[in-house]
């Protein structure tokens, strides 16, 4: 099942090169969009030109979005995801904190479900989106490998430890309803949609009901 809705476009491979030189502002669509939501109003490439230097964004700025991007799209596995240990996350067992030594539980190292969701919310927020731009592929693949992460409960994680499981969540959390506050149809493809409302039904469970915080467990204090 696609997230996508439309034509379907190839996947970029390792050597796509983007126009790095001049980015390319205006990006092939996938399926029709009426307008986006004014929040949002800055994510959509035909302007984004004209966005970008009003709030004081140069070519340069935006040729290092590009590359950054590029690199993203070419570090992306098969199956969708990031892979965070990969490329040194989660290498700290034991850690000073307050002059006691503590645990870490090698933190990040299986956190691949929160970089994911970093890496989504980095191509729509340059305004590719899985409808849309030479990115949609990789985009797709990144919130169709966090919906088969989510578990029972809502929780997106994935294999997080301990101290990263929260981050996780939120952040895929976040790339979800991001990337269906940006799609073009919100009233008959909801595909995004009941993973996203489990993923806030799980926030919402552990929540500390005496302060209003989150820790690293469900109803943690301090």
């Amino acid at each position: 099942v696609n997230v996508r809705i439309g034509t379907s476009v190839s996947i970029p491979r390792a050597g796509a090169v983007p126009n790095v030189q001049r980015p390319n502002f205006n990006a092939d669509r996938i399926g029709p969009r009426v307008s986006l939501p004014s929040t949002y109003q800055g994510r959509d490439r035909s302007q984004r030109s004209k966005i970008v230097l009003k709030a004081g964004g140069t070519e340069s700025s935006e040729r290092a979005v590009e590359l950054s991007l590029r690199w993203l799209a070419a570090h992306q596995t098969a199956e969708g995801y990031w892979d965070a240990d990969r490329y040194g996350s989660g290498q700290v067992k034991f850690a000073k904190i307050d002059g006691w030594e503590v645990d870490r539980k090698n933190a990040g190292k299986n956190a691949d479900a929160g970089i994911t969701g970093l890496a989504a919310l980095a191509f729509l927020a340059a305004g590719y989106t899985h409808e849309e731009g030479e990115y949609a592929g990789n985009v797709e693949r990144a919130l169709l490998w966090l919906v088969r992460q989510q578990a029972e409960d809502g929780y997106l994680g994935g294999q997080a430890s301990h101290y990263a499981k929260h981050y996780c969540h939120a952040m895929a959390t976040y790339a979800m309803a991001e990337a269906y506050a940006l799609q073009s149809d919100l009233t008959t493809d909801l595909r995004l949609r009941e993973p996203i409302r489990r993923a806030v039904g799980y926030i919402i469970s552990t929540q500390n009901s005496k302060d209003g915080g989150w820790r690293y467990l469900k109803g943690q204090i301090s």
